[in-house]
């Protein structure tokens, strides 16, 4: 892409190959606008419209997916790129706004994500997050894979062990439980006490300062 879609489509590309929320191997994926050695012999030796077709050219190969992103679906070097795509055995997926009916474009797409409107910046907003929306998706479904594979076919019930870990903040639970989803988990574990039964009365009556009060009772009921 070009300006506001040329810094997206280099986001998007860092989300696969660093990584998204999970933990997982890299993903090739790069964005053709960072190079500006390329860019600009590119454009100085053939013309501008060729910037990304000539690394496609170069890089592309057949199975591979071009993602362009151009608000106005008219950019010369994003159809140039799908053309190139194309001839290459490359699918290619657009992320556009509101279309002209004839949109030269269309012919060379395979799949287009168009948002309803001519806005710049509204349409610039819901690219990034369909773009996000789509690396979570690629990435849950490699990890879902490679999980199958390790499993042999078989499912293992995965339990998050929080105990008490939490130590009385709902936002500490909250936020232990998120990280059990995102580590694939299928439930999670609180620890539940009767502290009369663990702790001996000597010690429930000691001093302890906390929210719910001054002796080792309150905190442990509290926590409760």
């Amino acid at each position: 892409g070009n300006g506001g879609s040329a810094a997206d489509a280099q986001h998007l590309a860092t989300e696969l190959v660093s990584r998204f929320y999970k933990e997982r191997e890299a993903l090739p994926a790069m964005a053709l606008n960072v190079n500006t050695s390329s860019l600009t012999a590119i454009a100085n030796d053939y013309q501008y419209d060729r910037v990304f077709s000539r690394q496609v050219e170069a890089f592309g190969e057949e199975g591979d997916v071009l993602l362009g992103i151009s608000t106005s679906g008219k950019a010369r070097s994003v159809i140039e790129a799908f053309k190139t795509g194309g001839r290459k055995g490359i699918r290619t997926i657009l992320f556009t706004g509101e279309l002209e009916e004839d949109a030269e474009i269309v012919k060379y797409t395979d799949l287009i994500f168009k948002v309803p409107s001519k806005d710049t910046p509204r349409i610039q907003e819901m690219h990034i997050l369909a773009g996000h929306i789509v690396c979570e998706e690629i990435e849950r479904s490699i990890v879902e894979n490679e999980r199958e594979k390790r499993m042999n076919g078989k499912h293992v019930f995965i339990v998050a062990e929080i105990g008490i870990n939490h130590n009385g903040d709902m936002d500490i639970a909250k936020k232990l439980i998120d990280w059990a989803v995102l580590a694939d988990c299928d439930a999670v574990k609180f620890q539940k006490r009767t502290v009369d039964r663990v702790y001996t009365k000597e010690y429930l009556d000691s001093y302890r300062e906390s929210p719910w009060g001054t002796t080792q009772r309150a905190q442990k009921e509290g926590l409760e």
